[in-house]
């Protein structure tokens, strides 16, 4: 159950980003339908970017007292709800708050740092073991490939074996900052 009140915050806080303006500018304007239920027939209008933040922080204080196992990275976790808690605070400009949970998460003995030296192997390493990563969406290719991936989480970022969209790439500008620096192994 506390998954589920973890993912839905994470929805209402990824769609409000992308479709409402950011809390910091404009939290009074539309954001989007806060849904709460399964009724179809409930279809709610477009609450206020403040409302869905109110909302999002609430899912995860309940998300957060629902969490008594940890699992794997691959399914949410308190850490992953301080995270979560952390960026929402950021986006609010409450520093101290986005602090004060990115500590918490800093501080969990589940998570540290890759070395350097591995920082570009990330992506090779299973989630369930690579001790960086908070929480991950696993793919799973003999599931994940049905109907050539195209209702795939990330569709969008990544095409893999003809699957995937690939639609997503990081902006010029960042991409010629890190060419300016061949020896980073961010590059």
């Amino acid at each position: 159950m506390g998954e589920n009140y973890y993912l839905r915050a994470y929805l209402h806080f990824s769609l409000t980003n992308v479709f409402g303006k950011p809390y910091a500018v404009a939290k009074d304007s539309p954001g989007v339908p806060i849904k709460q239920d399964d009724d179809p027939n409930n279809q709610p209008v477009r609450s206020t970017v403040a409302q869905v933040y109110e909302a999002v922080l609430k899912d995860l204080d309940k998300a957060e007292s629902l969490m008594n196992t940890f699992k794997s990275n691959i399914y949410a976790s308190p850490e992953a709800v301080w995270a979560l808690k952390s960026r929402v605070y950021l986006y609010m400009e409450d520093n101290s708050k986005a602090i004060e949970y990115a500590d918490k998460v800093i501080a969990s003995p589940r998570f540290s740092l890759l070395p350097t030296s591995q920082l570009g192997l990330y992506p090779t390493y299973k989630p369930e073991t690579n001790k960086e990563t908070i929480l991950c969406i696993k793919f799973i290719p003999d599931a994940d490939h049905s109907q050539n991936g195209i209702n795939n989480i990330g569709s969008l970022y990544s095409t893999i074996n003809g699957s995937g969209y690939g639609e997503m790439y990081a902006s010029k500008s960042y991409l010629d900052l890190i060419r300016q620096y061949p020896q980073d192994v961010r590059f």
